[in-house]
């Protein structure tokens, strides 16, 4: 029998233990490559070995051409459509890993399926026959350390009870542990480069984030299946997302920009946040660079700012997902600039504005001259 290794990697763990592969093939009810799947748990944004593309990386390609300020696909329904799929697709086959390698750690007998192409490339001695019971000495299935990485995750069976519950397999002898909160592993964000005209020629180049769905995370494992442990929610749910609910009121004239706005946002979620400008150029009553809350697809919560000059700037998570130190968006503002008067010194001004989860708004400005 090949021998296992207990590594805390259950990638590593299925390439040289025959049997824990196995037993996650027969547990697994989700269309992903076994070892794929795997592998995107320990490294959710990095190309499989033999050079499959992230899930992760296809889906950030597919933000940024809905949400970023010059993305090309902002109004295409082909391509929004395409982004629901692919989240909805993700949020799936996570799951479905999380609960085969959580059946095949806790040893439960484990429903007959067919051998997957992963299986077939680690075929051999250490196969396990359909419905058997894989033990902790024979296929090192015994739960590992956790961290926050799938990687070390301990992964427990709510996860597979939810999974199985929802392809209709029967796991008579696994407690079921509904309504389990599940940990969320870290966000990863990536930062989309967004040109702004400036006055006088003074080109700008501000960045807008995008926070990609935390890839894994799932509760604990029970010691044993008749003692099933409680999980204990985390922090990202037991803090609610206070700023959501400046969506409750009614939208205001003052809410809706007059910059048109593309089909990825709700015309009618816009809710007017504050300005960041000194001056009220259009004459509307608000000074100019204003920032609103708005609502996009999937249920993304978005911080859309628009500066003075042209187009708009937005970064959008998912509510869920809500960053811990807020929605941030910077830019450079030629305000001062243009309000400056004969023989002083030409300035602009460095933006930040952050959105925090509590509601409250963080505006900042830095002051930076102009070089001659």
């Amino acid at each position: 029998m090949t021998e296992a290794r207990d590594d805390g990697d259950p990638y590593e763990q299925a390439r040289h233990n025959a049997a824990f592969l196995q037993a996650v093939t027969r547990a697994h009810l989700g269309h992903w490559d076994v070892l794929d799947a795997l592998w995107w748990g320990s490294h959710p944004d990095e190309p499989t070995p033999d050079g499959t593309t992230s899930p992760n990386e296809r889906l950030r390609d597919l933000q940024r051409r809905v949400f970023a300020a010059d993305g090309d696909a902002a109004g295409d329904r082909a391509v929004g459509d395409a982004l629901h799929a692919l989240e909805a697709e993700i949020t799936a086959e996570q799951t479905a890993i999380a609960a085969a390698v959580a059946a095949a750690r806790s040893g439960r007998r484990v429903p007959a399926a067919g051998t997957s192409a992963a299986a077939g490339r680690q075929g051999g001695s250490g196969a396990v026959p359909a419905g058997a019971e894989v033990s902790g000495d024979e296929g090192a299935v015994a739960g590992l350390p956790g961290s926050e990485s799938f990687g070390t995750e301990s992964f427990g069976t709510e996860a597979a009870d939810t999974a199985a519950g929802a392809a209709s397999v029967s796991m008579a002898d696994a407690p079921a542990e509904p309504g389990a909160p599940s940990r969320l592993a870290p966000r990863h964000r990536v930062l989309l480069g967004v040109a702004l005209a400036g006055a006088v020629g003074l080109g700008a180049v501000v960045g807008s984030q995008v926070d990609d769905l935390a890839p894994w995370g799932v509760a604990p494992p029970p010691a044993s299946d008749a003692a099933p442990v409680t999980p204990t929610p985390t922090s990202t749910l037991e803090v609610p997302v206070l700023a959501a609910q400046v969506f409750a009121r009614a939208q205001a004239p003052r809410d809706v920009p007059l910059v048109p706005m593309p089909a990825a946002f709700e015309p009618g979620s816009f809710r007017y946040l504050g300005s960041a400008g000194w001056t009220d150029a259009d004459g509307n009553g608000l000074t100019d660079s204003p920032y609103y809350a708005a609502r996009g697809s999937a249920n993304m919560i978005c911080l859309v700012a628009v500066p003075e000059g042209s187009g708009y700037l937005s970064t959008c998570s998912l509510e869920s997902d809500f960053p811990s130190a807020g929605l941030r968006l910077s830019w450079e503002s030629t305000d001062m600039l243009q309000g400056a008067s004969a023989g002083t010194t030409p300035m602009v001004l460095d933006i930040t504005v952050a959105w925090q989860r509590d509601s409250t708004i963080e505006t900042r400005g830095s002051g930076r001259v102009v070089a001659p």
